[in-house]
């Protein structure tokens, strides 16, 4: 996914909740900036087939003050697509083993529910924050500056998940352009 795809994105999700342009603050709009998630994923079936993806496709977003989750998906070796998420919490700007911080929750075959199981590997968390604005009208609006990176392995019974990702996003209240 190109950088405008991924700025696109960026703003369409700000704009799910408040217009691009819609003044908030007074004078002052949400913006999301920065290459979002990058990276690569490979996770090993129960018989042993490995399957390589990148992050082009994936987005994090915070959902407290100390944790985020990333989402993807990749092909399974049947060419159905096998959706994924990343959970890490208790962050601080700090590097971290991962143990105790993350879980990998996904359907470990095709057809059945999500199966969360446990991180291991580091996260180096560089910055983390957000700051919300609600208007008198009840509209709301929030930037989120999300700066780390994970190599994290997570095992489930013979299934092996591998990721090396960087999560670059910096929100900033801007002027408004009506």
């Amino acid at each position: 996914m190109s950088l405008t795809s991924r700025k696109l994105l960026a703003v369409v999700a700000v704009t799910a909740v408040t217009p691009a342009c819609l003044d908030v603050t007074g004078s002052q709009c949400a913006e999301q900036t920065g290459p979002g998630v990058s990276g690569m994923i490979r996770y090993t079936t129960g018989d042993g087939a490995m399957l390589d993806a990148t992050l082009d496709a994936a987005f994090m977003r915070m959902t407290r003050a100390d944790a985020v989750k990333l989402g993807a998906r990749f092909e399974d070796e049947w060419g159905r697509d096998r959706e994924y998420q990343l959970e890490l919490t208790g962050l601080a700007p700090a590097m971290l083993d991962l143990t105790g911080h993350g879980s990998l929750c996904m359907p470990r075959q095709t057809g059945s529910e999500a199966i969360c199981s446990p991180l291991t590997g580091t996260i180096d968390v560089r910055q983390l924050d957000s700051e919300c604005y609600t208007h008198e009208s009840g509209i709301s609006s929030c930037i989120e500056t999300i700066e780390l990176s994970v190599h994290g392995t997570s095992v489930w019974q013979d299934t092996r998940f591998e990721i090396d990702a960087e999560e670059l996003t910096v929100g900033a209240w801007v002027e408004c352009e009506i």
